[in-house]
């Protein structure tokens, strides 16, 4: 028997604010900018992407009556990009939508708060997913991970992306496929201090005419980092991003702003993040034999601790392709049931692709501490 207070019995409780406190999900500067910038996918195999990779051939000065070399050279490559699929399902008991979560004693929707959490745990996983690579698990995209690397530097996963967009980065000598991994900790391997001239050179090697990083992200303890050892060397600007409305500064033409889906040190592994995505740092196995960039080598560093990521980016060189089907562009696919119970499924889904224009537009900074 259920002796009860009579308080408990005769009372209600109060529900204020009426409103379901979240506690988990988290914006994304960068994502912000992609849905902005997105382009619809109108169908096709892949995405095919031109690029020129080198000067004509046989140019020079020379004397009259001089004979001219002319000499066909190829200028132009391609690169593919493929859409990637994602799935989020939403479960749900007849019983408990149609019998007893309804009407006035409902305080909250459960099927409403039940697709607010698919569509923010769809964006969660793909924001994760587009910081990796798709070298270990060709089901996701080449993110960021992949389209820094330049074939000799490990990223932040420790992944050396020899290939992009189905390109080998080897085949060009001149370095037009590569993105920009500098290294800002110890020649043994540990965590170091970021400081102005480190940051500057990231930033300037980023640089090509006109065209200059607009976002640097990182997590809070790199956000930290910068502000309190550049500030005094750098006359910095408070700013609001205008794409995001999140806080930061400006280092050149760039927001500086926190993304709490950046890795970083204190983040959380697969199964602390429910496998929603893994963005916690660790060391990696050093696969540098010749310096580059600051990077110690493997005799003197065999192991590199990553500390806090900063990446250094130019968006304009982003492009986030979106399906052109709504229902395979975040839309809901409806509910199905089962035949053996009163369990209905539905479906969020994305097909997308991450197309980076200029992996050389693009810098990574790694072996920073907090």
């Amino acid at each position: 028997m259920d002796l009860r207070s009579p308080i408990n019995i005769t009372t209600r409780e109060e529900y204020w604010p009426a409103l379901m406190n979240d506690l988990w999900f988290t914006r994304d500067p960068w994502f912000a900018r992609l849905r902005e910038s997105a382009q619809l996918w109108h169908g096709g195999r892949f995405i095919r992407s031109v690029f020129r990779f080198r000067p004509m051939a046989g140019g020079g000065h020379y004397k009259m009556g001089a004979v001219h070399t002319n000499t066909k050279v190829q200028t132009i490559a391609d690169g593919a990009f493929e859409l990637k699929f994602f799935q989020q399902p939403i479960v749900e008991f007849k019983e408990e939508l149609q019998v007893f979560n309804k009407g006035d004693n409902a305080i909250f929707s459960i099927l409403d708060e039940d697709l607010s959490n698919a569509l923010e745990t769809a964006e969660d996983h793909i924001s994760y997913a587009l910081l990796g690579s798709g070298s270990v698990d060709d089901s996701l995209p080449d993110g960021l991970s992949a389209m820094i690397g330049d074939g000799v530097l490990p990223s932040w996963d420790g992944t050396v992306a020899t290939n992009y967009a189905g390109v080998a980065r080897s085949d060009f000598s001149g370095g037009q496929m590569n993105g920009n991994i500098f290294w800002a900790g110890t020649p043994t391997g540990k965590l170091g201090d970021i400081n102005f001239p480190k940051m500057e050179r990231a930033y300037r090697k980023c640089c090509r005419g006109s065209k200059e990083p607009d976002l640097i992200m990182t997590n809070h303890l790199g956000f930290s980092a910068m502000l309190n050892k550049i500030e005094p060397q750098y006359r910095y600007e408070e700013a609001v991003d205008p794409m995001w409305g999140g806080s930061g500064y400006r280092f050149h033409k760039a927001y500086v702003m926190t993304n709490e889906h950046c890795p970083t040190s204190e983040g959380l592994d697969a199964d602390e993040n429910f496998d929603v995505g893994n963005f916690k740092t660790g060391t990696i196995t050093n696969p540098v034999a010749v310096t580059k960039n600051g990077f110690p080598i493997v005799g003197a560093a065999p192991t590199l601790d990553i500390g806090e990521p900063i990446f250094i980016l130019n968006t304009g060189e982003h492009i986030f392709r979106l399906d052109d089907d709504p229902e395979y562009a975040f839309g809901f696919s409806g509910f199905l049931s089962n035949q053996d119970s009163e369990r209905v499924v539905g479906r969020i889904k994305v097909a997308y692709a991450l197309q980076g224009l200029g992996s050389r537009y693009n810098g990574l900074v790694l072996g920073v501490g907090g």
